[in-house]
């Protein structure tokens, strides 16, 4: 239900499918854009919605994406579809595959988005400003135009000289409402507005910016404001406007608030890269950092440890202790690795983190995290539970991180099997020093 409202929250058309691409959820956006229920969508194979019943090429492309999807890679799609009126909308959307801990596709994700507005406010700029503003006052992303009060030639003038002179003299001139709550300005703030305050750049950036625009670029990026408090995040889109003698006119922004998208994204992320319990990053996301870091001849030390007679915990407290335990020895973990490293559960009572090259990352300070967990007073109702770890360590001297963790998973048994609640370090390539 959480997670139901999350994505009915945001204006992306999101869905999810099965692991075989058959329809399970539907966001509120989604289902408005489709006009049928949830019910009537069940089970349904993805590219045999409606939505795309127009073109047997694009369900074909869907349909066959599906081997591409379950190697990690993502589908994007770009169409268009008519709604029962007849109304054409554009559409761009994206499948991403969800893997579970056996690094099997759980659930598929299909996020899209209704990119209309944007493709017609390209084209309206080749109309006049009256149809302009009619389109303006109709949208809901936000749109802003300035205008020189002279048109000026581009060629055989300085870039430098032409950018100071445009900052200087170039006018808001159009804007629409959506603009005003977007930068939360007032009519009158809006009036005085400069270009500066939309981007938030140094005088050097904003020239760059200018430079590929006096090149008949486009140019688009995100920018973060903040309102209130609260950071918004604003997708712009810029583009120069010229006359019918080809001569530089103003400019022509269009802005979206995409905040949140960004948080649904973000929320996504932690799904799909965290441990949902703990918090810590996930198997197979910890194991992407360790091998990015490897690659970068960042690691000193790969460790492992499991907790002690862990079993005893959840047989006579009971899981919901058990629970309570991990989150606890997490916590600490994440401390204790903060700034040196990354972290990591890797499944039940297992957990690990790579240490990186750096002051204060030495085997003293290994044992030290064995301490700190074992000095831990977990509270669980009127009960203080204490639990031990058993550490194995492997010195890192290759990048290859299955080799360092098969070191480490074999000082971690050899310290399991000599009386737990220790360290033990494989300080050679091979294998542990006797």
């Amino acid at each position: 239900d959480i997670y139901k409202e999350i994505f009915n929250q945001t204006n992306q058309l999101i869905g999810i499918l099965s692991n075989d691409m058959t329809f399970k959820y539907g966001n509120k956006a989604l289902l408005e854009f489709l006009e049928q229920d949830l019910d009537e969508l069940l089970g349904i194979p993805y590219w045999e919605l409606p939505m795309w019943e127009h073109s047997k090429e694009l369900q074909n492309k869907i349909m066959f994406s599906l081997e591409r999807i379950y190697l990690g890679e993502e589908a994007i799609f770009e169409t268009t579809n008519a709604n029962k009126k007849g109304v054409v909308r554009d559409i761009d959307f994206t499948i991403k595959p969800i893997f579970n801990k056996k690094q099997e596709v759980e659930f598929l994700i299909a996020m899209g988005y209704d990119v209309t507005d944007l493709k017609l406010f390209e084209s309206a700029l080749k109309r006049t400003e009256k149809e302009l503003k009619l389109f303006f006052d109709y949208s809901k992303d936000a749109y802003l135009i300035f205008r020189l009060r002279e048109p000026i030639y581009l060629e055989n003038h300085d870039r430098k000289a032409l950018f100071d002179y445009i900052v200087q003299n170039e006018k808001i001139s159009i804007w629409n409402e959506e603009a005003e709550l977007i930068l939360n300005k007032t009519k009158e703030e809006m009036e005085e507005l400069k270009h500066k305050m939309i981007f938030l750049k140094s005088e050097d950036e904003l020239f760059d910016i200018w430079d590929k625009l006096l090149s008949r670029e486009s140019i688009e990026m995100e920018q973060i404001f903040d309102n209130h408090g609260k950071k918004k995040f604003i997708n712009i889109k810029m583009v120069a406007l010229y006359d019918e003698l080809g001569r530089y006119s103003g400019s022509a922004f269009v802005g979206r608030d995409i905040t949140r998208e960004r948080e649904t994204e973000d929320k996504l992320k932690f799904l799909a890269n965290k441990d949902g319990l703990t918090g810590l990053n996930n198997r197979r996301f910890y194991i992407e950092e360790i091998q990015k870091l490897l690659g970068n001849n960042e690691l000193e030390y790969i460790v492992v440890l499991d907790l002690d007679d862990f079993k005893k915990i959840n047989d006579t407290y009971g899981h919901d202790a058990g629970d309570i335990v991990l989150v606890e020895v997490s916590n600490e973990l994440e401390l204790w690795v903060k700034g040196k490293g990354v972290a990591g559960r890797l499944g039940g009572e297992e957990f690990s983190a790579a240490l990186k090259k750096s002051d204060g990352v030495s085997e003293k300070y290994i044992e030290e995290l064995r301490a700190r967990i074992e000095a831990l007073n977990i509270n669980v109702g009127n009960i203080n539970l204490k639990i031990t770890a058993s550490i194995g360590v492997s010195k890192v001297f290759e990048n290859d991180w299955i080799n360092n963790f098969k070191r480490a998973d074999t000082a971690l048994y050899k310290a399991k099997s000599s009386g737990k609640n220790k360290v033990i370090i494989s300080q050679d390539s091979f294998g542990l020093n006797d």
